[in-house]
């Protein structure tokens, strides 16, 4: 679920253009993702677009195949200071 939702976030940030290009996202970089049925709720996630990591939170719902997304809202945050990254292990994506 949570990966599905990542796919996610980063397809809706593709889009919102200006520069952003995401690589991965880290659904639990600052706190856990939440499952309840099938909504993930990420409030302490990350995203990382070209050199940079910035902060996301998201909440997604899926489909009964657990493979869809039914809705899905999202915020970008502040970009995550280097020192806080290495602390958290958030390094380049794989």
């Amino acid at each position: 679920r949570e990966q599905v939702c990542g796919i996610e976030a980063m397809e809706q940030i593709t889009r919102l253009g200006s520069g952003w290009s995401p690589e991965c996202v880290v659904s639990d970089a600052f706190a856990e993702t939440r499952l309840k049925g099938s909504t993930v709720t990420a409030q302490g996630a990350a995203v990382m677009s070209g050199p940079q990591w910035y902060r996301l939170e998201y909440r997604c719902t899926l489909g009964a195949d657990l493979a869809s997304v039914t809705a899905f809202r999202f915020r970008i945050g502040d970009v995550i200071a280097i020192a806080d990254r290495d602390r958290l292990g958030l390094g380049s994506c794989m």
